[in-house]
């Protein structure tokens, strides 16, 4: 009988110490979950405004997506007019120059030759 005294009375113990060592954890544990219920009170209180904070933004940058797209075409468009109005003007004007410093190196070459005769 011995035994079984000593095993009773070392599983008493043992419970004793469990119990005494789990009563801080369990105050800790209660704690995070106040703490935890308040920051979800406050989650479920502000979420659904930032989640339409966030859609009007998503918007806003489709929005202003969708202009710079515009925007970028108008440029295209701008720039092939640009090149098709300007370019038969300034190739005829190049070949103007063109022809100008011809004629001018031949002029050029004729009062080399009259001068050497």
């Amino acid at each position: 009988m011995a035994v079984w005294e000593t095993a009773l009375v070392l599983l008493i113990l043992s419970v004793t110490i469990l119990t005494i060592l789990l009563i801080p954890v369990a105050n800790q544990l209660r704690q995070f979950l106040k703490k935890m219920d308040k920051t979800l009170d406050t989650l479920n209180a502000d979420l659904p405004d930032i989640l339409e904070d966030l859609k009007a933004m998503g918007e806003s940058f489709s929005h202003v997506s969708q202009r710079i797209e515009d925007m970028t075409d108008d440029v295209a468009e701008l720039e092939e007019t640009l090149v098709n109005e300007i370019k038969e003007p300034l190739q005829s004007i190049a070949a103007v120059i063109s022809s100008i410093l011809q004629l001018g190196g031949r002029l050029k070459n004729r009062r080399k030759s009259t001068s050497s005769n």
